[in-house]
């Protein structure tokens, strides 16, 4: 019985180590809109068994300030957020913040901006 499940562990870490996505991700370009701000990115893709290339482009979500106007761009991450200025560098953080959940279901998380008022 132990043998069993010994071999079936390690036959589990040998498919896992094995397993390969396959992708190679070569060159990125930065998206903008007509205000000339950074929107995003598209990134260059290719299948390394069939060699077919196919371009895989990533939206920013729009950051506003309390006045409604548009300060940066989120880029999501699988934990929160980066968030970016209208050039593209980044700005800031957002968390996803799990126990703030209870109490606010729409709650996107904790945000931390460094914001530079010179490039305004």
């Amino acid at each position: 019985m132990k043998t069993n499940a010994l071999l079936i562990a390690a036959a589990l870490a040998l498919a896992g180590c094995a397993s390969s996505s396959g992708f190679t991700f070569s060159d990125r370009q930065s998206l903008k809109n007509e205000q000339g701000d950074v929107i995003g990115y598209q990134e260059l893709v290719r299948n390394n068994q069939s060699g077919e290339t196919f371009k895989q482009v990533s939206l920013f979500r729009p950051v506003n300030d309390n006045a409604g106007r548009v300060i940066g761009y989120e880029e999501e991450t699988r934990d929160g957020a980066i968030v970016r200025n209208l050039q593209g560098r980044q700005i800031g953080n957002r968390f996803a913040d799990l126990r703030s959940r209870d109490t606010n279901m729409r709650s996107r998380g904790i945000t931390f901006l460094m914001r530079d008022d010179a490039s305004d």
